[in-house]
Order: structure tokens, then sequence, then C-alpha cells
């Protein structure tokens, strides 16, 4: 059996806290990258997917990674954070998302899509049952 292998990084925002968002990445596995004075995060993950969680020593448990509550309180406020993730498992099945978060004040929100939403989208918009479309795997 395959084993899934992706890649993950996102666009270029400006900073806040740089030395907090420098303490969020490593503990996550995340690369910090530079263009001009701005910053992205590519996933050094086993696996080159997004991280989604790490094991604490302290708490002697994972901890979830949730960017509105991690990352984003140290990105510049109004700055939007795009997230990208593919990978497949060999030919297997491709997949894939976007998320894309903004933070104004102590509200941050949070928009996505999957490549799975393709289905519905060609279902609506070609006028058929989406039950007709079959999947892009085996």
């Amino acid at each position: 059996m395959a084993n899934w292998t992706g890649i993950a990084r996102t666009n270029y925002v400006f900073p806040g806290n740089l030395e907090e968002i420098e303490k969020v990445a490593k503990r996550f596995d995340l690369r910090v990258i530079s263009e001009d004075e701005r910053i992205g995060f590519v996933a050094d993950t086993d696996d080159g997917g997004w991280p989604s969680n790490t094991y604490d020593e302290d708490l002697e448990d994972d901890v979830e990674f949730d960017v509105t509550t991690m990352l984003m309180p140290h990105i510049k406020e109004g700055e939007v954070l795009v997230v990208m993730e593919a990978g497949s498992e060999k030919a297997r099945y491709a997949s894939g998302y976007a998320k894309a978060y903004i933070r104004n004040g102590d509200v941050c929100r949070m928009v996505s899509v999957s490549l799975n939403d393709i289905f519905a989208k060609a279902a609506a918009e070609f006028a058929v049952d989406v039950s007709v479309i079959t999947n892009a795997s085996y």
C-alpha cells in the first residue's frame, strides 16, 4: 500500500510578531520563508502535508494546530493568509484544499475549498446529476 505524500505552503503576508511566529512554526514543523518584508510557510512534515498536531512533552499529549488561535494573532491585522495543500497516494487518488484566514481585532475568519468541490460545481454548471460523475480515484 502506498503512502500519501504532498506539499503544503502559504502565500506571503506581513508578520506582526516574528519571534512568536517562529516559535509556532518550529513547534509544528513549518519552515518560515521570506520575500521582501513578507513571510510565508512551507510544511516540513514527514509526508509534506500541512501540520495538524504535535506532541507536547509537558502535557504528555497531542496538541492540535489551530491556525486561528496559534498563528493568526501574530500575523499583521487585515492580512489574508492562504494555506494550500495538495498530494496523492500514487495514482489511487489526488487530494487538495485551500483555506484563507483573515484577522480583524480578536475575530479571525476562514473560508475553504477542496478539490472535491469540483463534482458539485460541475454538476450544477452542466445541469447533470452529481451521481453520474465518477470519482477521480480507484
